[in-house]
């Protein structure tokens, strides 16, 4: 009885060993299957890892100009027009009359005596019929009488004088009414219209002798101050006729400046430069608009280097100068005249000397 017993304890103890070593196996399976399947994770061949081309950044290297003797030109560009040295203003001598006819309209060519407008003069050339035949009849009259009256025969013949006055004061108003061209030329300006209401002396428009035009340039204050007769200039009046080679022949008229100012704003040509071109192109016309270059300072054989090269510091100036070496050093120059793009050197550097932009 007790010899089962004790079989049957070692069969308890043999059956919980066995689950303790089935359950150790197991985990440990489980714990080596995530190490075993790593290993498929690895590439079979080692492979060459492919790099990306980095940009090195590159240092911008300074320009060098050289040294060289040249031509300095400083210029001025100004505006202008064809203009006329002569004019002639249009006005009337009659008083508060009304415009009958208008014949004419700004910029047209007119001949001198041509008439441009008439006023309305009511009953004048019937008048001035009138006393023709007035002064006729004093004449038949005189004959008669002379012979048997020569008393009433001078009476007949002061009578006709009188009427011989009248009749040639109609036809001047006659004349005065109608406006005419005083010289031939063009219609620079010309306000009348038809039932326009007049004044005497006012000035209604102005003809322009266009046998013979200039070239006209504006300067202001600044420009007159350097701008000399002589001086070479370069025109251009329209895009067919290139650049016109010429020279300044006469300055502005300050006294004309004045006298302008009182004109209504009207351009006198005394308030311009006349340029001397030579031979006008063939279809230059009044008025063409035109671009004129004037070389106010001109010099031959200097020192020039670009604006870009200088420096200053203080009251110094300055350029780095390189030498064959590569060394680089600073001269102090002294500077003359200058324009939008280059330098006169008056002293400190020489020709051929290279020089560092920035």
């Amino acid at each position: 009885m007790n010899g089962g017993k004790e079989l049957n304890r070692h069969n308890k103890a043999g059956s919980r060993n066995f689950r303790q070593t089935t359950i150790k196996l197991s985990l440990g399976l489980l714990l080596t299957l995530p190490f075993l399947g790593g290993c498929s994770w690895l590439p079979a061949d080692e492979q060459t890892e492919t790099l990306l081309p980095v940009d090195v950044p590159s240092f911008e290297q300074k320009p060098v100009y050289t040294v060289e003797k040249g031509k300095f030109e400083r210029q001025i560009t100004v505006s202008g027009s064809l203009m006329s040295a002569y004019k002639e203003t249009l006005y009337y001598t009659l008083d508060n009359r009304r415009v009958k006819k208008v014949y004419v309209k700004p910029g047209d060519t007119v001949k001198k005596g041509q008439v441009l407008a008439e006023l309305d003069m009511g009953t004048l050339e019937a008048d001035i019929r009138k006393t023709e035949l007035l002064v006729i009849r004093q004449d038949l009259m005189m004959q008669q009488t002379i012979a048997n009256d020569p008393t009433q025969a001078l009476l007949l013949k002061v009578d006709k004088e009188l009427q011989k006055e009248e009749l040639n004061r109609l036809k001047e108003t006659l004349t005065q009414s109608k406006l005419t061209a005083t010289i031939s030329g063009t219609l620079d300006r010309f306000e009348l219209q038809k039932g326009d209401l007049i004044k005497a002396n006012e000035a209604v428009g102005e003809i322009v002798d266009t046998s013979e035009l200039f070239v006209a340039a504006k300067l202001d204050p600044e420009q007159r101050k350097t701008v000399t007769v002589g001086m070479p200039v370069t025109v251009q009046i329209n895009r067919n006729s290139g650049e016109l080679a010429g020279t300044v022949k006469q300055l502005p008229s300050a006294e004309a400046d004045k006298a302008g100012a009182s004109t209504e704003g009207q351009d006198r040509i005394e308030q311009y430069a006349i340029l001397d071109i030579g031979r006008m192109p063939s279809k230059a016309k009044l008025g063409t608009p035109l671009t004129a270059t004037i070389t106010v300072k001109r010099l031959e054989g200097v020192l020039l280097v670009p604006l870009s090269v200088l420096r200053t510091t203080g009251g110094r100036s300055y350029v780095v100068v390189e030498d064959q070496g590569g060394n680089r050093r600073e001269a102090d120059v002294e500077i003359g005249e200058k324009d939008s793009t280059n330098a006169v050197i008056v002293k400190g550097l020489q020709v051929g000397d290279k020089v560092i932009g920035r």
